[in-house]
């Protein structure tokens, strides 16, 4: 008999999925991650699994978009802390913290894991262009000192350079990846204020 559970439960039970999942991503990427080990840490049968997320590429998908709904919920707090405005280099600091290694799951995927997002996960699923717009715009919102006329189009393309590097780590000296990192936001500042700098 299948198991029934409460809305509530129902709801902590993804929320520890989507922890568990990402804790077993950062150790051992995608294609080392186990369903059932997942399923039993949160005390649910393999089957039911499949109950919270129709298949493991569902799953992944939605491990990224926890993870950034989580930080940009951070960012959202920060600018509330601060009447709904930040500087430019506040923001900049938070996108800093969504490439920590020891943290962001991206940085835990190998070619092998690579291989098989493209092969099971429709692009259309993975590049979004309306939410990446939509979410430039909320960003940009709470910022003070923004330069009219940015395309944000060029806005979303500046992470997706840090993580085309990421997905090609091993063929980069990854010791001085997080300063290639910077570079990149350093940009990202220059083009959101319009005043090249070298300071974040």
């Amino acid at each position: 008999m299948p198991q029934i559970f409460t809305p509530e439960k129902k709801t902590e039970i993804k929320a520890q999925l989507l922890k568990e999942g990402r804790e077993m991503m950062l150790e051992r990427g995608i294609t080392g991650m186990n369903i059932e080990e997942l399923a039993a840490s949160a005390g649910i049968a393999k089957g039911t699994f499949y109950n919270f997320f129709p298949s493991k590429q569902r799953f992944i998908i939605e491990i990224y978009n926890d993870y950034t709904d989580e930080r940009l919920d951070a960012l959202k707090a920060a600018a509330e802390l601060k009447k709904g405005k930040l500087s430019v280099n506040e923001m900049l600091q938070w996108y800093m913290t969504l490439y920590k290694q020891q943290e962001n799951p991206m940085f835990h995927i190998s070619r092998r894991d690579m291989k098989w997002i493209r092969e099971k996960i429709p692009s259309e699923e993975l590049f979004r262009p309306e939410k990446e717009v939509e979410v430039g715009k909320a960003i940009l919102s709470m910022l003070e000192n923004v330069r009219e006329g940015i395309d944000y189009r060029v806005l979303a393309n500046f992470p997706k350079m840090i993580e085309y590097a990421v997905e090609n780590k091993d063929s980069m000296h990854q010791e001085v990846l997080e300063e290639n990192f910077k570079m990149i936001v350093w940009l990202m500042k220059a083009y959101v204020t319009g005043e090249p700098s070298m300071e974040v």
